[in-house]
């Protein structure tokens, strides 16, 4: 009976060490989750906004420097043609056509016209009829006749005009500017060819990165300078033009396969139209190189947010572990101090009993509702065995108690 009563004691004791485990273990959860709540949480919604806000705001910043960048090339490439269309202007409205129907004369002019950088490829004076009355340049064009060219019936009725890119007598892309001057009744033009090369450094003179390239078209879709990556110049473009439109357009150009099956990666597309002649300027770069710094910066930014957050993260369980070892050795020596209070208690509790009719019954009952593990009794009386003498109270707690020690002192 004892042997049971001592294996009740070691589950009991086991159970306790359970509770205790499971109430720690609660507990560590509880902190871990409130630091989470309370700090992780916030740190990666705050750190993943302003993620979003940067990039959202370094796309815009880029779409605008590309519209700028547009606007300015744009910009660039009129006053150019302007410059050169008022140099032809001015050279036919100073000088006669018999003057400049001289080819020395016509020389000098071209040279003086040249002098600055080289932009005129050459220079003719043709009158009503189409037919040159001088020229000066590398083709043999004196005995062509132009009236059913579509530039000199265009600057027939203009006065000035730029023309497309075509290949005309010469049988090599180019474009010229035309100037009508009337003349004592007489008409006649003053032509100059702009130098294809000159025009081309020009345009793509703009740096877009690696996979960056300027384009001219006119309406049709025709380049008037070379694509650097895929097509030629007067070839057809791949892509759609779209209608002529006034201000610039920026816009996401998907995956495209041009007509040599050469496949494009998506592309930011920016364009806007020439006021004077209506050719399209347009700059497209990869949209992965376009962005690459903000998408280098976002992911720099994510790695340091996530590092952080695990740092946080593992500092967290390990000074929790640390708190719930200090709480654990509190509570030991918080038990080992009540027991041995309850201990000292039991010693020197003193309690007087009345109004019994059992004097042995009241003293078991006390001690099994207090937990005393140990009766200390008195001697009193005399007993069969020899020189052992006990008391009918004695006698009587024998009988009704099996668990508590019984100690008979004299």
């Amino acid at each position: 009976m004892q042997q049971r009563v001592t294996l009740n004691g070691k589950d009991a004791e086991k159970n306790g060490n359970h509770q205790h485990q499971t109430h720690y273990g609660r507990l560590f959860r509880r902190f871990v989750l409130l630091t989470v709540v309370c700090s992780l949480i916030p740190l990666l919604l705050v750190g993943w906004g302003i993620n979003i806000h940067y990039t959202r705001f370094a796309r815009s910043r880029m779409m605008d420097s590309f519209q700028t960048q547009l606007e300015d090339h744009r910009k660039t490439v009129e006053l150019y043609l302007q410059e050169r269309t008022s140099r032809l202007s001015l050279i036919a409205r100073t000088h006669s056509r018999e003057y400049l129907s001289n080819m020395v004369n016509l020389h000098t002019v071209f040279e003086i016209l040249n002098r600055q950088d080289g932009s005129f490829a050459d220079l003719g004076v043709i009158n009503a009829a189409g037919r040159h009355l001088a020229y000066i340049g590398p083709y043999d064009l004196m005995d062509k006749n132009y009236t059913k060219a579509i530039w000199f019936k265009e600057v027939m009725e203009r006065g000035i005009f730029i023309s497309d890119m075509f290949m005309g007598f010469r049988k090599v892309p180019h474009f010229i500017i035309a100037v009508l001057r009337k003349e004592k009744e007489q008409k006649w033009i003053l032509r100059a060819t702009i130098d294809t090369k000159v025009f081309r450094f020009l345009v793509e003179s703009v740096q877009v990165g690696k996979t960056g390239e300027v384009l001219l078209l006119y309406h049709q879709g025709i380049y008037q300078t070379s694509p650097r990556f895929s097509g030629k110049i007067m070839g057809k473009a791949f892509f759609p033009v779209g209608d002529i439109h006034a201000d610039a357009k920026i816009h996401i150009l998907e995956d495209e396969t041009d007509t040599r099956s050469q496949r494009f990666p998506r592309q930011i597309v920016a364009q806007i139209w020439l006021k004077e002649p209506r050719w399209l300027l347009m700059i497209r770069q990869n949209y992965d190189e376009a962005l690459d710094a903000v998408n280098h910066a976002n992911r720099i930014t994510l790695i340091f947010l996530h590092i952080s957050a695990l740092i946080i993260l593992i500092v967290t369980v390990l000074i929790t572990r640390h708190m719930i070892t200090v709480v654990k050795k509190r509570d030991l020596e918080a038990d080992y101090l009540n027991r041995q209070f309850m201990q000292a208690s039991k010693l020197a509790s003193i309690e007087i009993l009345t109004y019994e009719k059992s004097r042995a019954a009241a003293i078991v009952k006390a001690a099994g509702s207090a937990g005393y593990d140990t009766i200390v009794l008195g001697r009193r009386g005399f007993t069969s065995v020899g020189e052992f003498n006990i008391g009918r109270v004695i006698r009587k707690i024998l009988h009704l108690t099996f668990q508590p020690a019984l100690w008979i002192v004299n």
